[in-house]
Order: structure tokens, then C-alpha cells, then sequence
């Protein structure tokens, strides 16, 4: 059976997180190492709901990740909070998995008060336009084109 969860409550996880992230996202953050996501990951684990990793897993095992973080671009400081990390283990692909992780992380920012989110990404601009998010700018990061989009969640 599938749930998504607060990582707050496995934080066993954090080292396959932290691997399966690198793996994925290593190009925008060259100087980051699996050890240091990790590191960086503890920080999911504080009161408050910013920053708040969503995990799914079927029975115990890690299927995917969703996440809001107040920053997470640096050229774009005055923009927060964000969704980030939505990734999907390989083998759990094209059922659903990441709808369902992106419309977590939005109902949670909702109940937290948050009224708008940010994210970046290459390649999927049309799965979070399908999800009502909409273009807000380009921005090009470690030589990749990445399109800015935001979601208004009143």
C-alpha cells in the first residue's frame, strides 16, 4: 500500500534520498557530494514546516520524494517558498506517483498559509501545467535552461 508521509517520522531514508537526488540533480550543484545532501537533509527534520521533505513508500521501501524549501535559487532570493525534490523512483514511473507527491506539497503549503509556490525545472513544464502551476520566467543554471513557474493557492 502506497502513503505519503512526513520524512520527519523515517529519517532512515535521508542516505537513499540524499543518493537518488545526487544521482538526478548532481549537474546543478556540481560542488555538492551525496555526503553533503545529506547534511543538508537533516535539516527536514526541525519544527516548523519550512523546509518539509514528503516521502512516499510502499509498505517501508522509498518510492519518491516532494519538498518545500524556502530558497532554491540562489539568483532569485526574493522569491519563497518553493517546491522542490519531486523525484520518482525509476521503477514506479508513470503511475501517478509524482501528481500525487506535487499535490501533497501544495495541500500542506495551503494549510501552512502559504498563498503562492515557486519551482524550476528543464523538462517537465507541461506535467506542472496539467497541475494548474503556470510560467513565470527562464532562468539558465550550470548552462541548462530551466523555466521559473509559480502557483497561486488560494
Amino acid at each position: 500500500m502506497l502513503q505519503i508521509t512526513d520524512l520527519r517520522h523515517y529519517p532512515q531514508h535521508i542516505p537513499l534520498l540524499a543518493q537518488w537526488h545526487h544521482a538526478e540533480w548532481s549537474y546543478l550543484h556540481p560542488d555538492f557530494s551525496v555526503s553533503l545532501l545529506e547534511q543538508e537533509m537533516q535539516n527536514y527534520r526541525h519544527p516548523g514546516f519550512i523546509p518539509s521533505m514528503f516521502i512516499m513508500l510502499d509498505q517501508q521501501q522509498l518510492v519518491g520524494s516532494s519538498s518545500i524549501v524556502a530558497h532554491d535559487l540562489a539568483s532569485r532570493p526574493q522569491l519563497s517558498p518553493w517546491l522542490a525534490n519531486v523525484y520518482v523512483h525509476r521503477n514506479y514511473r508513470g503511475q501517478g506517483i509524482g501528481r500525487q507527491l506535487v499535490h501533497y506539497a501544495m495541500q500542506q503549503a495551503k494549510i501552512a498559509g502559504i498563498k503562492r509556490l515557486y519551482l524550476f525545472t528543464a523538462d517537465q513544464q507541461a506535467f506542472y501545467h496539467s497541475m494548474r502551476w503556470q510560467f513565470f520566467d527562464h532562468e539558465t543554471i550550470q548552462g541548462t535552461q530551466q523555466t521559473i513557474m509559480c502557483l497561486d493557492l488560494n
